[in-house]
């Protein structure tokens, strides 16, 4: 199945208008770089759940980084900033890329 049909099968994207000449285009760019290992997608860390095309969202599945800390400038009803707290803090773009870097060497990935 390509990309365009796989598209089509995701039933939350039905009413989304992608551009049939660039997902073309993106899958063949990506055709013989298999085995680079599989590609994740983040999904909000505070929240667990499943669907048909995603399992094993857990808590623990991806990082969550926060460039501006525990500090949030709209400090929302729903929120009041509570979901910055379990995030790692990165304030600064040497300090973003210096965590990803030491969380990929201490979980050996590559």
């Amino acid at each position: 199945m390509g990309w365009w049909d796989a598209l089509a099968a995701i039933e939350p994207l039905e009413d989304a208008v992608f551009d049939r000449d660039l997902v073309e285009t993106m899958e063949r760019a990506a055709t013989g770089r298999a085995g680079r290992g599989a590609l994740r997608f983040a999904t909000p860390t505070f929240k667990e759940y499943e669907t048909s095309e995603l399992s094993g969202c857990s808590k623990a599945s991806f990082p969550a980084f926060s460039i501006t800390g525990s500090a949030c400038a709209l400090n929302c009803e729903h929120c009041r900033t509570e979901i910055l707290k379990p995030m790692i803090p990165a304030l600064h773009p040497e300090e973003f890329d210096r965590r990803v870097r030491d969380m990929i060497a201490l979980r050996g990935l590559s």
